[in-house]
């Protein structure tokens, strides 16, 4: 399931390299003359096909000058810690490891799940489902539904994968555990962005949107 929704991205993930961009179309015109011949079999199919490559090549498919874009997932668990805790009913978040500065030292703050960083262990979400007979269930989220490798770095991607049924389920009993369970989806979205000044590119701001993610089918 991981490669199969590996193989939707437009770059090679595996390798981290990046998506190609040009300033300008590269071979608009040599496009036009190579794919003009009209005895050519769905000759006009194939320069409009070449002719939107060039195009997409060529076009500010992003945000211009944004120079860090984070994307960072969560739950909805939050930190239970005794009161005067300055972590306590905070949101736990994972993604890429992230650290940072504070009175000169680099501070965890985020890391892949299931670390929680605010607590310093390990918190696995409990998946709710509901068994055959109405009642009430749940299950550990393993970690290997959502990293095929757990990668990361200053140069590798870290990808999370979020599907349809959890392929790690087995029923134990076929006539009280439902067939299949949900691939539990983040509750929460984080995005953080870095924009550089047009005029100077040593002055950044950072933006940061959170949002909801729709229920998933329920199961």
């Amino acid at each position: 399931m991981h490669a199969w929704m590996e193989d939707l991205f437009p770059t090679d993930s595996a390798t981290g390299m990046r998506v190609r961009y040009e300033d300008v179309m590269p071979d608009f015109v040599g496009t036009l003359s190579t794919y003009s011949d009209s005895k050519t079999a769905n000759f006009r199919f194939i320069q409009n096909f070449r002719l939107a490559d060039q195009r997409m090549l060529g076009s500010n498919v992003f945000i211009p000058r944004c120079t860090e874009f984070i994307v960072e997932y969560s739950f909805g668990q939050v930190v239970d810690a005794p009161p005067g805790n300055p972590y306590l009913g905070q949101l736990i978040w994972f993604g890429l490891d992230r650290t940072v500065s504070i009175d000169g030292q680099q501070i965890r703050v985020v890391a892949p799940y299931p670390y929680d960083t605010t607590s310093d262990r390990n918190l696995r979400y409990s998946m709710p489902y509901t068994k055959l007979d109405g009642t009430p269930a749940s299950r550990e989220l393993d970690p290997s539904v959502i990293y095929e490798v757990l990668k990361g770095g200053p140069t590798q991607p870290l990808i999370a994968h979020f599907g349809y049924t959890d392929p790690t389920y087995t029923p134990s009993d076929k006539n009280v555990d439902p067939p299949t369970v949900p691939w539990p989806w983040p509750k929460l979205i984080r995005i953080t962005m870095t924009l550089a000044d047009p005029s100077d590119p040593s002055i950044e701001q950072s933006f940061q949107f959170i949002f909801e993610t729709p229920d998933g089918r329920q199961f």
